[in-house]
């Protein structure tokens, strides 16, 4: 590769408007100031050793086309254009080890091309219009993953893609996106929407989000698309607060340790099928039309939250997996009960989880059915074995009446005095009173929770 300095790029710009430098070390600083007028400038398969700065201003509109394309910049980069006008920026496969910085600052707009570009620092776009934007198979390498690639304030008017692009914390607090917008695929640190305005769809099919993904506030006016978000980086964060979608959504096979939708609004159709979500928060949630809950089964939310969910899916007739958010509100509503309300939730949610278990029915029959038992024995005044080992065959015997006695005492309508010579005493008739009633009742919640999907 030639070695040049930058006083031989800056003759060279003196002479023509357009100029083209490839396979080069450029070994200073360049800055380039605005007494050049320049029309086009290339470099291809270059290496920059110093800092980079192009700030251009004069006066007037310009039209300048900057090409960067597939070269190395060890130190800062800047490119700052005044009064710019259907300017285009290709830095293609180029590599930035330290910060890079662009502006334009005016309304007119910017194509932006920075397909396969890598950064190891900041890369700073922030408040710039552009025409287009893209930014496919991108990759940051810092060695903490958390420099910033800050686009907050930005519009883009055209085509937007960050697909397939492997970034750190992404910014892009109160941006405009008037096309569509990309995210396919795209493999992120933390990405933040705070206040976004998207005009037109969104896709975000297979992405990884990292640790937050924060949409808080933004505006959808086109569809979402977004299925099987957060396959790798299942302890995401996601925060939707305030978002209104006014066209179709779709969530379907995502993954997210929290997501919040509080305050949200759905306009059309929206899609949660077979999500993994292990904290929801869809509180004053507001759905306008049809909603998919199915193949879901969120572990951890309010109690307003699981009402919202079993509603929606009792509305399109998904009784069967309505009943599974029911008792979820059910046991959050436990919570905040008092007195024989509390009791009576407790007691359903121990003895089937409010209809869903008839395991714990079983288990609930016996244990009471057990601790009843003994101590209605034990409360006799005649017992009907004798206390001591006397030898094998007395103790099978004893072993033998007393199982007999207990599946005697298992069904609620045995006569009072089913122990033989026993003369059961006050005491002991309550026992097997109380007795009844919590095997009766432990016997009923099973049959329930056996019919859960024949209940109406």
């Amino acid at each position: 590769m030639e070695r040049i300095n930058s006083s031989k790029i800056l003759s060279d710009l003196t002479r023509s408007t357009q100029c083209s430098f490839s396979n080069s070390i450029i070994e200073d600083d360049l800055i380039i100031d605005s007494y050049l007028k320049i029309d086009k400038l290339i470099f291809i398969n270059c290496e920059f050793k110093g800092v980079f700065k192009i700030i251009y201003d004069h006066g007037s509109r310009i039209t300048i086309s900057i090409g960067l394309e597939n070269s190395v910049f060890n130190e800062i980069v800047e490119i700052k254009l005044f009064n710019s006008f259907n300017s285009y920026i290709n830095c293609t496969k180029s590599n930035f080890k330290k910060n890079f910085k662009f502006s334009a600052t005016s309304s007119e707009l910017t194509s932006f091309n920075g397909n396969e570009l890598k950064f190891g620092n900041i890369f700073d776009i922030s408040g710039t219009h552009f025409q287009t934007l893209l930014l496919e198979n991108v990759a940051s390498y810092g060695e903490d993953k958390l420099e910033n690639f800050i686009s907050n304030n930005i519009n883009v008017i055209g085509d937007c893609s960050f697909k397939e692009s492997i970034m750190p914390i992404c910014d892009f607090k109160d941006s405009k996106f008037n096309s569509k917008l990309n995210l396919d695929r795209l493999k992120s640190y933390s990405l933040y929407f705070y206040n976004a305005n998207f005009n037109n769809d969104v896709y975000c099919n297979n992405s990884n989000f990292g640790k937050y993904a924060i949409f808080n506030g933004s505006t959808f006016l086109g569809k979402f698309v977004a299925p099987f978000l957060n396959e790798e980086t299942q302890e995401c964060i996601g925060d939707f607060s305030g978002c209104t979608f006014d066209k179709k959504s779709f969530f379907d096979y995502s993954k997210f340790k929290k997501v919040i939708f509080k305050n949200t609004s759905f306009n059309e159709i929206v899609s949660f099928s077979e999500c993994d979500f292990y904290e929801i928060d869809f509180q004053r949630t507001l759905f306008q039309n049809s909603t998919d809950f199915s193949y879901t089964k969120f572990s951890k939310g309010d109690r307003e939250s699981f009402r919202l969910i079993k509603n929606e899916l009792q509305k399109s007739g998904n009784r069967v997996e309505a009943i599974y958010y029911q008792a979820k509100e059910l046991i959050e509503y436990e919570k905040n009960a008092t007195g024989a309300e509390k009791i009576m939730l407790f007691l359903n949610r121990i003895s089937n989880e409010h209809g869903l278990n008839w395991v714990k029915g079983i288990i609930f029959t016996f244990i009471t059915s057990v601790i009843f038992y003994s101590t209605y024995i034990f409360s006799l005044p005649e017992k009907p074995f004798k206390w001591g080992y006397i030898n094998f065959a007395e103790f099978s015997t004893a072993i033998s009446t007393i199982t007999k006695y207990y599946f005697i005492f298992l069904s609620v309508v045995h006569n009072y005095d089913f122990v033989k010579n026993a003369n059961p005493n006050g005491l002991s008739l309550f026992l097997d009173f109380l007795g009844r009633i919590f095997i009766g009742y432990g016997i009923y919640q099973t049959i329930q929770a056996f019919r859960k999907y024949g209940k109406k």
